[in-house]
């Protein structure tokens, strides 16, 4: 008996170091391009006929709002919106709504002053329910194994800063995803499916995969069942520090192009015209869905308010691209996924730049 276990012994301790080999080669980047440190300090603005860019910062402990004109470096530069329009309200979403896109491009010419980029905030007031898109990017649900369309699910996590530290605990298999955010500029309900335009702003939207898996079902429809606790916990909704609101949605959001990179190694690319579902076909699979029931261990979520409007502020994650760290033969290898010390930068045109510490 002795004699076998040790050949068991003998024989784990063989196969447990090839296993782990063979799970990091079939989980490596799909690219090998590193980081230049130029593409976190220069981002282009969109033209203001296409688009209008906002930031917020602090002075006097209260929130101002920026129309921007330029990023470089280690600031952003623009016209100051609260003062110009002589308002209180320090939410960009508001003012847009309150004067329209016309009266705030013509607000650029205004006297310009410059704010580090450190001291940018949330650039718009946002909500603690939000909405998420799965499988969105067709070779994101191959790498999943997902065969069926794109997916809704509630996202319960409250946003932070671009600039956040991500505590890991209590996961072991921390992964992250790149992700344009629609911004709700208006209350929608079933009858305004077609907003005139939304928000965009940059996402790193992070997952609990062994969470996910763990109270996942797979007699229940894909979503409503264990999203809400891989994806909901504090720290996991962080968004970028520029909110762009384009004049025409349709024609501007499939330029953008995400790119995420972990410790400078580029681990996902893509643009946003690859999503399955644009802007219109996941606002109307949201309110199809508004009677749904999503579950979580302690008992049930709706995805909407209780009479059916995703309210101003709300921001819907739209997906990721492929090259996130899971794979369904990788979930039992912890030591592949995000671990303290590593650095999580994401870059989109026009939209920012966002960068996350992991910490334990």
């Amino acid at each position: 008996m002795l004699e076998l276990r040790k050949l068991v012994a003998a024989g784990l301790c063989l196969i447990l170091p090839g296993a782990l080999l063979v799970s990091a080669f079939f989980s490596r980047p799909n690219f090998s391009e590193s980081l230049a440190p130029a593409m976190l300090k220069v981002l282009e603005i969109a033209p203001r006929e296409q688009a209008l860019t906002f930031a917020r910062y602090r002075a006097g402990g209260v929130y101002r709002v920026l129309l921007v004109h330029s990023y470089r470096g280690d600031s952003v530069r623009g016209v100051d919106l609260t003062q110009h329009f002589e308002r209180p309200a320090a939410d960009p979403v508001q003012l847009f709504r309150e004067f329209g896109y016309d009266a705030i491009a013509q607000a650029a010419s205004g006297a310009a002053v410059t704010v580090d980029v450190a001291r940018l905030e949330i650039p718009f007031d946002g909500k603690d329910a939000n909405i998420g898109i799965g499988a969105n990017y067709l070779d994101h649900a191959r790498e999943a194994r997902i065969d069926e369309q794109p997916f809704v699910f509630p996202k319960l996590a409250r946003l932070s800063r671009f600039d956040s530290t991500v505590s890991r605990k209590p996961s072991v298999r921390l992964d992250y995803e790149a992700e344009v955010g629609l911004v709700v500029l208006e209350d929608l309900t079933t009858s305004d499916v077609q907003p005139r335009t939304m928000g965009l702003v940059l996402c790193n939207e992070l997952t609990d995969r062994w969470t996910l898996l763990r109270h996942y079902r797979f007699s229940e429809p894909m979503g409503t069942t264990g999203f809400i606790e891989g994806k909901s916990r504090e720290g996991f909704s962080v968004v970028g520090p520029l909110l762009v609101i384009p004049r025409d949605l349709g024609a501007f959001y499939g330029q953008i192009e995400l790119s995420l990179y972990v410790n400078g190694r580029l681990r996902q690319r893509d643009l946003s015209a690859n999503m399955a579902w644009g802007p219109a076909e996941i606002l109307a699979e949201i309110l199809r869905r508004r009677d749904w029931t999503f579950r979580r261990y302690d008992g049930t979520e709706r995805l909407l308010e209780a009479d059916g409007r995703i309210p101003a502020g709300t921001v819907i994650f739209t997906g990721t691209p492929a090259g996130v760290i899971f794979k369904p033969h990788n979930v039992w290898n912890p030591w592949i996924y995000l671990r303290p010390g590593d650095e999580v930068a994401i870059r989109a045109s026009a939209l920012g730049v966002i960068r996350n510490a992991i910490a334990d």
